[in-house]
């Protein structure tokens, strides 16, 4: 039985594809007739229609003909006391059936997720619908986010001017490469354009502009940083919030993450509070809460993490709640036992409350605190270091060669074999490609092993090739992590 059902003309279609991703992304079972689709129209409408919990007639200049089905549908539905919430296109006046019912207008909207009509329509659909189903306590494989379809746990490649091998435009050729792009990360202080710069400046822009829309239209995610990270290892005193709001209305991505406080409140409830004050707004659909660890002694005080996540959750839903890794303790250990405090936290909320890692891009640590409970990590160790398939482990960028040929006789994708031994690609590139394809099989397996609860044979799995051993050290050290 779908939640919601959209009925739209045929010329209307390009947005209403966007419109049901949109609100599926928000847990609701959405139904629109695909024309595409062979069988009989009025029985499946019909059967649809009568079992819905609420219907969206798309209103616009082509559909508002008293000849085209979706005042028929309309008519349908009320005929059978199924809620109407009525969407406008264009501004047109409703039939006269309908001329009482409170529209949502969508007359500019051009199918991006930060509109803020969106909201209203948001809401009124949760007056009638209610919320997504309720949490049956077992930890997803898979969400859907604006539309898009992620795996979890999910390691989300990043890209950045500071310290990469591969700068953000070379980064972004290199992911296009691939069949299955995923989940990628962009800095806004590497999408920001002065309106003073130079001509090749503004040709890299065009051109990850462009990749951007390319990716995002083959159904990537793509999470746009703040440009804090870049700001602080730069020493870069002019990047400021109205910078990042510009890179927020000229540049294409999903999800944003808020230009964070750096410096919090000790108060948990007030350090929440802060951050959703944050993202209020115009914004307020697609920015993504950043939550920081209070500074004690010029150390951060890791242990309120838990409570502070709890407060904001309490009050707000979110897609998904960052923090920096280098804020959840001091070892790879004491930062799995804080996830895990924050996950046992999160789950007395009765609903899935996904966890983002900012900065984690080590497959052992991905292990780790996947295993703990985190599910969204993003990092730039694909594109400096260069990754040995068989333990995992990380090498200097100069030694791809030495491990290149996992990749020739390792990827599922011929296109990435052959990439190894050409003449065109760069080698920094093909150390992408390698890297790239390595992470897409690490993660393929953290989350078989995570699902059939078998995290212990993983690591074993993944240390047996040399004299290395970790499970004992883990075993000891992180309890409650193998169970």
């Amino acid at each position: 039985m779908p939640d919601i059902c959209i009925f739209y003309s045929k010329d209307d279609k390009q947005r209403v594809d966007k419109l049901g991703q949109y609100l599926k992304s928000f847990g609701w079972d959405v139904w629109w007739y695909d024309y595409n689709s062979v069988g009989k129209w009025n029985s499946l409408v019909e059967s649809k229609t009568k079992n819905s919990k609420c219907v969206i007639p798309i209103w616009s200049k082509i559909s508002i003909d008293p000849d085209k089905i979706v005042v028929n549908e309309a008519r349908f539905a009320s005929d059978h006391n199924i809620p109407i919430i009525p969407v406008r296109f264009d501004d047109v006046v409703l039939p006269t059936q309908f001329n009482l019912e409170n529209t949502t207008d969508l007359f500019d909207w051009d199918g991006e997720n930060h509109h803020q009509a969106l909201e209203e329509l948001t809401n009124k659909l949760t007056q009638s619908v209610g919320l997504q189903k309720e949490w049956d306590g077992t930890r997803p494989t898979i969400i859907n986010l604006m539309g898009k379809q992620v795996k979890l746990p999910c390691f989300v490649k990043s890209l950045s001017s500071h310290e990469t091998q591969l700068d953000p435009e070379a980064g972004l050729i290199t992911i296009s490469l691939f069949p299955e792009v995923g989940a990628l990360l962009v800095s806004a202080y590497d999408m920001h354009l002065p309106s003073k710069t130079t001509i090749k400046a503004k040709r890299v822009h065009r051109s990850m502009c462009k990749q951007l829309n390319n990716l995002c239209d083959r159904g990537a995610l793509i999470l746009l940083d703040s440009g804090n990270y870049e700001k602080s290892r730069k020493n870069d005193p002019d990047w400021n919030k109205n910078k990042f709001e510009w890179v927020l209305r000229n540049v294409p991505y999903s999800f944003a993450f808020c230009y964070d406080n750096l410096k919090p409140s000790h108060d948990p409830k007030k350090n929440a509070l802060d951050v959703i004050s944050k993202i209020k707004g115009k914004y307020e659909n697609i920015l993504i809460p950043i939550l920081h660890a209070p500074i004690e002694n010029k150390i951060r005080n890791y242990k309120l993490l838990p409570d502070i996540f709890y407060e904001y959750a309490s009050r707000k839903s979110s897609p998904f709640i960052a923090v920096p890794e280098r804020e959840l303790g001091d070892g790879i250990c004491e930062k799995a036992k804080t996830i895990m405090k924050i996950r046992d936290k999160l789950n007395t909320l009765n609903r899935y409350q996904l966890i983002h890692i900012l900065g984690t891009g080590n497959p052992l640590s991905l292990l780790i605190l996947s295993a703990a409970g985190a599910d969204l990590f993003d990092g730039l160790e694909w594109c400096r270091t260069v990754a040995d398939r068989n333990t995992g482990f990380l090498f200097h960028h100069q030694h791809f060669e030495l491990f290149k040929h996992q990749t020739v006789l390792m990827a599922e994708q011929n296109i990435i074999k052959d990439a190894m031994n050409a003449e065109g690609p760069s080698l920094i590139m093909k150390m992408g490609l390698h890297n790239i394809d390595f992470f897409n099989g690490w993660m393929d397996e953290i989350r078989f092993y995570i699902e059939s609860k078998r995290v212990k044979d993983l690591i074993i799995s993944k240390t047996r090739f040399n004299e290395y051993e970790f499970v004992g050290e883990i075993q000891e050290l992180i309890p409650g992590l193998f169970k």
